[in-house]
């Protein structure tokens, strides 16, 4: 920027009409020396009569009288005398500054220390204007005030440096002398640089990797500010650090934090670009011991300081405190009224036709372009069949998240707010928030007639931390945990209601979208427009009574969508009941019905033994209890439940299970599970004798095939599926070839990999290990750890081509990051040691950026590959490329995340939350979005604020 091309400023030839001299603004007299004393010409035109800033010294410019470049250039100088100056600096006609201790006829070839620098689009109001850079002792280069030529006179603005009276109707030589004293002579002599211009200094700091040591920079900026005479720095910064205070961040607390943290800090600071650009403020090292509402308040004031900078615009620097206590206000009371612009610009399929996908993502893109003072945080959840409904659970800000002083104008102080001032704050606060989400849901759907809102203050909760809602609906497949999968019986549990008959509430209200259309009264008094639909409000509340009905007691926040035809089929479907799929739905899903997406094997028998094991205990004898069981036997269409019905009535007559065993109801009719058991047989074997344990997992792999249940006819195959990813991979390749697909248990699976393990590094058993591995792979063709179990074994006993075969395969259609890095970390292996070592090193590079589960390990393969094969490393936009040259796909393939996307909505459209919400999981592991995670919550059986 400073070395750009130099063209003539104006006023750079007009007379100059006696040289300048200025005091600097403290009036402390200038330490020297600093360089040669000069003696100018006995011309009188030349001998100063400027006004000194100490007993005998002024500062100001010469022409003229000194060897220079060209004649009509300047130079900065100290008058020492009536006759005699020391050099301070070089000032040319192309707007630049250079610190000189000596004149030179030969211009200085390097950067200048202070330049006016154009800026091409020049407001209306001037002939020109621009910034006033200054290059530090780094090199960096600053813009610490900016410049515009009216009519050949210069004024200088926009800086933290007080220019005071001499800022506007400059010449030329004077706006250059004042800005290079200013902002490069001074800050020589006093350590103190002037920050950047308007509040970019301040967002640079923002931008810092630790967000503490970036805040604690600007509280140190504005403080060593305040305290220099000559700075001022723009009210905006200060009220930042005044907000920061108040928030908890002082210098302790914010000292105390960083003790012990890596790096990067305790917490991470960023913008939300894709919907509201404002700040998110999150912790990621919990033993910082930072309370939550410290975070919430800290946050607050980043996107107070955010808003009214974007407010006042180019003004914000300028503004003074009575303007910045205004536009606060503004941006807090006007909440309710951003949701209508936000809510027209959500998703495309928004509006009287939209369904349960377009009308969840309509509603979180709305509140996601919210552009907030104050924190809070929604569940929300809805259920577009006519006539719809929307429920949100709200946490707010309470009132000690508010402000705490109000500006009185009159007397141009700040006064602090009184308690119930504050409280009030907060519950219009909260008030306008439910008047907003309540828009946002009517927006999304013409099919919404009633929205509940609750709304609870941040006190009423004891565990601060957001729910996940459960999304991921996958199961992991460590061999330890993967017993416990197979016996949980929570698995499919429907999480506990919220309860709010104890805490405090701000309120809970029932909109109608009739009387919701005429809210004109909500921008006055968002309370009174709440009681006008008779809200339960808190009855902590002294006026409540005025506004509301505190007869009611609150309700559940999401009573309204139970008891709908929906919530069954979200709740048990697809392991627990069948649904139909209309026509689009099935082209996405792969699937005829919702039975065709199912992956868990029992869970259909799992949820009629919890069921059973309730009536069966309750029945006041035999005979009531085994009617209990006929009943639910002559309905059920699973084959499991038939059999468990039959073994648990034998067991009833026969006395072998008594009424009031509800366990043993619940075992009986799940039944035994051999195959788990000769797992946990064969691992406690492992250690003693790893031969008896492949004898004990051999015979009960033989046994379950030779039964008969796991072989394919020409009526149904035997597939099991990890994830409703893998089932969706499986349905849309039309594998089955139409045949009815039965699933597996996954105790056979963990038999098979179990006897992989003990046999892969016996030579003498190599084949028995391959045979085992292939037929798992039959088993379930789009099980991740399957293909990488067969690799290994293939690649002990040296066949490298079919280890890669199989990992590549693998990554053709995995979609789980951690799988994607496990698959490509396996493979750098292969394609080392088989002579490829670019595409070994591109996938060890691969498996690093998919997912850090591989990542250490990896890299220190990596570092190995690179000194054995001198390689360098490969940069990372060079990566994709070398694995699609050598036929490695790239994972996850476009065509897999393509499928994601329509089986996703298509799933959430027909219901089948619980597919739904594992496919939106897999699919953010690739392509996060903020509004699509608020989605994801919603899809949770019960969602949580």
């Amino acid at each position: 920027m400073l070395e750009g091309a130099l063209a003539p400023f104006p006023g750079t030839e007009e007379p100059s009409g006696g040289p300048f001299s200025e005091p600097l603004p403290e009036g402390g007299v200038l330490p020297g020396p600093h360089g040669t004393v000069l003696r100018l010409p006995t011309a009188a035109e030349a001998a100063p009569a400027g006004r000194p800033i100490g007993p005998d010294v002024a500062v100001g410019w010469a022409c003229g009288v000194l060897p220079a470049p060209f004649k009509d250039d300047r130079y900065l100088v100290e008058f020492t005398g009536r006759s005699e100056v020391r050099v301070l600096a070089y000032l040319d006609r192309f707007g630049r500054a250079f610190a000189a201790d000596e004149p030179s006829e030969v211009p200085p070839a390097r950067v200048p220390d202070l330049a006016f620098v154009r800026d091409d689009e020049v407001a209306p109001e001037a002939d020109e204007a621009g910034w006033v850079v200054v290059a530090d002792a780094g090199g960096e280069e600053r813009r610490v005030a900016s410049y515009r030529v009216s009519a050949g006179r210069y004024d200088l603005f926009g800086s933290w440096y007080d220019f005071g009276a001499a800022a506007s109707g400059l010449a030329y030589p004077d706006a250059l002398a004042r800005a290079y004293l200013a902002c490069v002579y001074r800050p020589s002599l006093t350590g103190i640089p002037v920050p950047s211009s308007g509040l970019g200094c301040i967002f640079e700091l923002l931008g810092t990797a630790n967000p503490v040591r970036g805040l604690r920079a600007v509280r140190l900026l504005v403080e060593r500010a305040r305290r220099d005479p000559a700075l001022r720095p723009p009210a905006l910064a200060s009220l930042l650090v005044a907000w920061l205070e108040e928030a908890g961040f002082t210098d302790r607390a914010s000292r105390g934090w960083l003790y012990g943290a890596d790096e990067e800090g305790p917490l991470r600071l960023i913008r939300t670009r894709r919907y509201a650009n404002t700040f998110y403020l999150g912790e990621v090292d919990e033993d910082a011991g930072i309370p939550e509402r410290t975070i919430w308040a800290v946050e607050s004031a980043l996107n107070r300081f955010l808003l009214l900078s974007d407010a006042l615009g180019a003004r914000a620097a300028l503004a003074d405190e009575a303007a910045c206590a205004q536009w606060d206000e503004a941006l807090r009371v006007g909440v309710a009224s951003q949701v209508g612009d936000a809510a027209r610009s959500s998703g495309e399929g928004a509006g009287s036709a939209a369904g349960e996908w377009d009308a969840r993502v309509s509603v979180a893109e709305a509140l996601e372009r919210l552009r907030l003072p104050y924190r809070f945080r929604v569940a929300f959840d809805v259920d577009v069949a006519a006539p719809g409904v929307a429920a949100f659970l709200v946490t707010a800000p309470d009132a000690s998240l508010m402000p705490r002083h109000r500006y009185d104008e009159a007397a141009a102080r700040w006064v602090e707010l009184a308690p119930v001032e504050r409280d009030q704050m907060a519950r219009a606060y909260a008030a306008q928030l439910g008047i907003a989400l309540a828009s946002a849901a009517f927006a999304a759907s013409g099919s919404i007639d009633e929205v509940m809102v609750t709304t609870r203050p941040l006190a009423a909760e004891e565990d601060g931390s957001p729910d996940d809602g459960g999304a991921e609906a996958r199961y992991s497949w460590d061999e330890v945990a993967a017993l416990v999968l197979a016996a949980d019986d929570e698995a499919l549990a429907p999480d506990a209601a919220a309860d709010l008959s104890g805490g405090p509430l701000f309120y809970q209200v029932v909109f109608d979208r009739a009387r919701f259309a005429r809210r004109g009264v909500a921008a006055d008094d968002p309370v009174a427009f709440l009681g006008s639909f008779g809200a339960v409000l808190d009855p902590s509340q002294g006026d409540a009574a005025a506004v509301g009905d505190l007869g009611p007691q609150p309700r559940d926040p999401f009573c309204l969508l139970e008891g709908r035809p929906a919530r069954v089929v979200r709740e048990d479907a697809p392991e627990c009941a069948d649904a139909p799929l209309a026509d689009a739905w099935r082209q996405a899903l792969g699937a005829r019905s919702a039975r065709d997406v199912r992956v868990v094997y029992d869970g259909g028998l799992r949820r009629a033994a919890d069921e059973l094991a309730e009536a069966v205990v309750g029945a006041a004898t035999v005979q009531e209890a085994i009617h209990e069981v006929l009943a639910v036997q002559g309905v059920t269409g699973d084959p499991l439940v038939y059999q468990g019905c039959t073994r648990l009535m034998t067991a009833l007559t026969q006395g072998s299970v008594a009424l009031g065993e509800r366990e043993a109801v619940r075992a009986c009719l799940i039944g035994e599970n051999p195959l788990a058991e000769a797992v946990a047989r064969a691992r406690a074997a492992v250690p003693a004798d790893p031969q008896r344990a492949a004898d004990i997992l051999g015979e009960a792999i033989a046994a379950a095939e030779s039964s008969g249940r796991f072989t394919d006819t020409g009526e149904a195959v035997h597939r099991f599926f990890d994830s409703y990813a893998g089932r969706l991979a499986y349905n849309l390749r039309g594998l089955d070839e139409g045949r009815e697909v039965e699933l597996v248990p996954p105790a056979l699976l963990l038999c098979y990999l179990d006897a992989i393990n003990l046999l892969d590094e016996s030579f003498s058993q190599s084949e028995a290990a391959m045979a085992y591995g292939q037929r798992c792979i039959e088993l379930a063709p789009t099980f991740s750890l399957a293909y990488r179990r067969c690799a290994r074994a293939s690649m002990l006993v040296g066949d490298l081509e079919a280890a890669a075969d199989l990992l590549v395969r693998c990554l053709a259609f995995s979609t789980a990051s951690d799988e994607i890095a496990m698959a490509y970390y396996q493979l750098a292996y292969v394609e080392w040691k088989a002579g490829r070592a670019r595409e070994g090193l591109a996938c060890y590079c691969k498996s690093i950026m998919a997912s850090p589960v591989y990542a250490p390990q990896a890299s220190v393969e990596l570092h190995e590959l690179m000194r054995e094969e001198g390689l360098d490393l490969l940069p990372r936009e060079q990566v994709d490329d070398v694995l699609d040259a050598a036929g490695i796909p790239v994972a996850p393939v476009d065509d897999r995340l393509v499928e994601l996307w329509d089986a996703l909505r298509a799933a959430v459209d027909a219901n089948l939350f619980a597919v739904g919400r594992s496919l939106l999981a897999t699919y953010l592991q690739h392509r996060p979005d903020d509004a699509l995670a608020s989605v994801l919550r919603s899809l949770s059986s019960r969602p949580r604020a």
